[in-house]
């Protein structure tokens, strides 16, 4: 059981560095990226469309990273407490 989880907890941090990685790897630039979009209009705040994407996948990276530390912790807490 301790085993599944800690591969478990490693397959799902090498999927993480992999959503971390897709903004570095697209070699396409993208016009619809490019685009400018408003979200404050008291301060004139803008933002790109590709950057709300990398905070996105920023975001669930970040996710499955905890995730995973989580369910290896645990998977090693169960095999030394066995």
């Amino acid at each position: 059981m301790s085993n599944v989880l800690i591969i478990t907890g490693l397959s799902l941090n090498v999927f993480a560095s992999v959503i971390l990685l897709i903004p570095n790897l697209r070699f396409e630039k993208f016009l619809e990226d490019e685009r400018v979009v408003p979200t404050d209009q008291k301060k004139k705040e803008y933002f790109q469309i590709k950057d709300i994407k990398n905070l996105k996948l920023g975001v669930a990276g970040f996710v499955f990273f905890i995730i995973g530390f989580i369910l290896q912790i645990v998977g090693i807490l169960i095999n030394i407490y066995r």
